[in-house]
């Protein structure tokens, strides 16, 4: 391949890079503004996807019935089955419950990494103590909000996710030579 069909190529990549990253800064728009719906619309979709596993499962269980892992694949399925339509029919309940292991998960974890880089003290520590001090606010703000940030959080969380892979899409399709180090370091490896 010579230089201009390279070039040509890898301008073709950077554009949809950018493009990309366009829509994904756009969508992260709309799933906060409205973070509500993308928060139950997300949860209903989980327990769908719960549901398929448990029958899934199922088929895949009943056949086995002589298998000493009948009744552990069995609880397993019945489980996925319960959780999801739990997941459905009672929403609200549901994504108070995940609120509340989700913020109790960022205060846990960021109290684990605090107190890890401290002592431990490798290279560039304290940016992680920092990560652990903002996980344990981003969690305390989480629980403080508790049940009412219940409705908002997830649609929040998958927004902001998209606004920050969506900027860092853009920033790949437009910065000089990014695609080409990518590339060429993925090639490496």
């Amino acid at each position: 391949m010579d230089s201009y069909e390279q070039n040509r190529d890898t301008n073709r990549v950077q554009g949809w890079l950018f493009v990309l990253g366009i829509v994904q800064i756009v969508l992260g728009f709309l799933v906060i503004t409205f973070s509500i719906f993308t928060t139950l619309l997300t949860i209903v979709v989980l327990g769908i996807f719960l549901i398929f596993r448990g029958i899934a499962d199922l088929f895949h269980t009943v056949p086995a019935r002589r298998n000493e892992n009948f009744w552990w694949r069995l609880f397993g399925a019945v489980l996925s089955l319960i959780v999801g339509f739990l997941l459905i029919l009672r929403p609200v309940v549901s994504l108070a419950s995940l609120t509340l292991l989700i913020g109790a998960f960022f205060v846990t974890i960021g109290v684990i990494r605090a107190i890890a880089a401290s002592i431990l003290r490798f290279p560039n520590w304290g940016w992680v103590v920092f990560s652990g001090f903002a996980a344990i606010v981003l969690g305390a703000l989480v629980l403080a909000e508790w049940p009412q940030s219940s409705l908002w959080l997830i649609g929040m969380l998958l927004g902001v996710e998209l606004l920050i892979h969506g900027l860092s899409l853009i920033m790949q399709g437009t910065l000089p030579g990014t695609y080409q180090k990518n590339a060429a370091a993925f090639k490496g490896a």
